[in-house]
């Protein structure tokens, strides 16, 4: 089993075996894997480790989509941008979610005709009391909706800890937060999911109480349930791609000790803060 004296020893990253103090041009006596591989500064990070930005939060995405486990590769061994990296994803996912449900409520799709529900419908000019209640379901849904995907990655958090503390994996605090923080561009494509799904499918329960459509009839008064379900789990399914894509890829990942790492002119949100060590 791979030991190391801390989380700064130089290891292989194929096998955990210690190369610390061999030439960087030779391979790891265990495995063969060449050293250079293995130093931190191979790991370029992600392009919104390299410089945070809309145009980097879209490449990161797309490579986190694409090619998640070239993506977890590279990615350097840090906190503070991969926190802010989590804190844009589950700020705006939750975003999404509560704007579609404000909407659909607003514009009464959902519940305009369906017996017992008309009550909930805004049917009529929105006046001040509408759109203050509006206003309070859409904070409601934004806290709920970002407290359960902020609660779901902590637990995942804690869960590749344990699992890397079980099998002999270096998977620290500092490796765990950095696979789990780009994992929730996952939480971002559920969200988005999800209330399109919502969306599209409050349109085709609409459709289905005014026209006549045959067979589909059931499957369309149903929509505004299993299409964001669906959606949703299709976003778990990429954050849960990514997390066992980074455990492969981190398992022995290297860091820089903190008195030669890069100064970042980031400045901190404190979403990085908030995993538990």
């Amino acid at each position: 089993m791979a030991s190391w004296r801390d989380e700064f020893e130089l290891l292989c990253e194929r096998c955990g075996y210690s190369i610390e103090g061999l030439a960087r041009e030779g391979g790891c006596p265990e495995c063969g894997h060449p050293v250079a591989a293995s130093l931190p500064e191979a790991r370029v990070g992600s392009a919104w480790q390299r410089g945070p930005g809309f145009g980097a939060w879209l490449a990161t995405m797309l490579a986190l989509a694409r090619r998640p486990a070239r993506t977890v590769r590279a990615l350097r061994i840090e906190r503070e941008r991969s926190g802010r990296f989590a804190g844009v994803n589950i700020k705006w996912g939750a975003f999404l979610v509560a704007l579609a449900a404000t909407a659909s409520l607003g514009a009464g799709w959902t519940t305009r005709s369906v017996p017992g529900l008309e009550g909930l419908a805004v049917t009529g000019p929105i006046g001040r009391g509408e759109l203050a209640k509006l206003g309070l379901l859409y904070l409601g849904v934004w806290c709920l909706v970002a407290a359960l995907l902020w609660g779901l990655s902590v637990v995942e958090y804690l869960g590749i800890r344990t699992f890397g503390r079980a099998h002999g994996k270096r998977i620290t605090p500092t490796v765990a937060g950095a696979i789990v923080c780009h994992a929730t561009a996952g939480w971002f494509g559920a969200a988005l999911l999800v209330s399109l799904g919502h969306l599209l499918g409050a349109g085709m329960l609409r459709w289905a109480l005014h026209h006549n459509v045959g067979l589909l009839r059931g499957p369309m008064m149903l929509s505004p349930g299993w299409l964001p379900l669906v959606g949703g789990l299709a976003g778990l399914m990429w954050f849960e791609i990514i997390v066992y894509a980074g455990v492969l890829r981190c398992k022995f990942a290297n860091r820089e000790r903190p008195d030669r790492e890069p100064p970042t002119n980031a400045a901190p949100t404190g979403w990085e803060n908030r995993l538990p060590d």
